[in-house]
């Protein structure tokens, strides 16, 4: 509801949601590795409750943007993106990082290898703004290719 209403004044509010969320929650998670165990379910709980805030508003930017023909293509292209990074090659990168580094750091090396893979929000954060910054012109463009794909063909 908050991206829905703030989209109203400007269509680019549910990419700038992602610019803010990504690195608060970045941060959250980061306050979660090194607090007080105590600490860590609560901190983590309103890092995922936070960090869900823009998932859905950004699906719906990126199947604006194509012909409606594509959507449902575009749509799982992105569901298996993120299924193949956030949870293949993720996990795998920071389990290597984790047994790389566990000769210095013994059983403390996940957490030192969880905290070192936060630092891709902050690019990632980078790339939401620089496409806020292109999304209007995108989605004139791709208004304009659906009126020229529906326009009736020219009778000779």
């Amino acid at each position: 509801p908050l991206s829905d209403y703030l989209a109203r004044r400007d269509a680019r509010w549910p990419i700038w949601m992602a610019v803010v969320i990504v690195p608060v929650t970045a941060t959250l998670a980061l306050c979660a590795f090194i607090a007080p165990a105590q600490w860590f379910f609560p901190l983590i709980g309103l890092q995922v409750l936070i960090s869900g805030l823009f998932s859905s508003p950004l699906l719906s930017l990126v199947v604006s943007l194509p012909p409606v023909w594509a959507r449902a293509t575009t749509a799982a292209i992105k569901y298996t993106l993120i299924q193949l990074v956030g949870m293949g090659v993720g996990p795998a990168l920071v389990g290597a990082l984790s047994d790389y580094l566990r000769p210095e750091y013994g059983e403390e090396s996940l957490r030192y290898a969880m905290i070192a893979a936060l630092v891709l929000a902050f690019p990632a954060a980078l790339l939401y703004w620089m496409a806020a910054r292109r999304y209007l012109v995108d989605r004139a463009a791709s208004a304009a290719r659906l009126e020229e794909d529906s326009a009736p063909a020219a009778v000779q």
